[in-house]
């Protein structure tokens, strides 16, 4: 018996049909690769972008609730340093720190405002 013989052309053909397949199969694993990775990245930066919104999120709870927290003894503060104003007057000794005292608890009283409007 002789072996198969096959022509060359029909041969050649079939060599040419399986490299183009791998090639054309390499070129596609390629670029699903390729989009695989890019996904990857943008789903990295958008669960950075989130974590850092949700830190965000956080600090402005907790910068509302210490505000919330500072206004009473704050306003404490104001009423006491209000009603030493009114029992000093013009003491030459203590009136100047307690209009200092007042003023300052105003202040404070402002930027705890401009914290919670911050933080609405």
């Amino acid at each position: 018996d002789a072996p198969l013989a096959m022509p060359f052309l029909y041969v050649a053909g079939m060599w040419m049909a399986v490299l183009s397949s791998i090639a054309f199969t390499a070129i596609y694993a390629f670029r699903v690769a390729a989009e695989a990775r890019l996904l990857a990245n943008a789903l990295a930066a958008t669960e950075l972008v989130l974590q850092r919104e949700q830190h965000l999120s956080a600090l402005d709870g907790l910068a509302a609730a210490a505000a919330h927290e500072l206004g009473t003894p704050l306003a404490t503060i104001a009423l006491v340093a209000k009603e030493m104003e009114k029992a000093l007057g013009k003491d030459p000794k203590y009136g100047e720190d307690v209009t200092l005292l007042r003023s300052q608890s105003e202040r404070c009283r402002e930027i705890l405002k401009r914290l919670t409007s911050l933080s609405s």
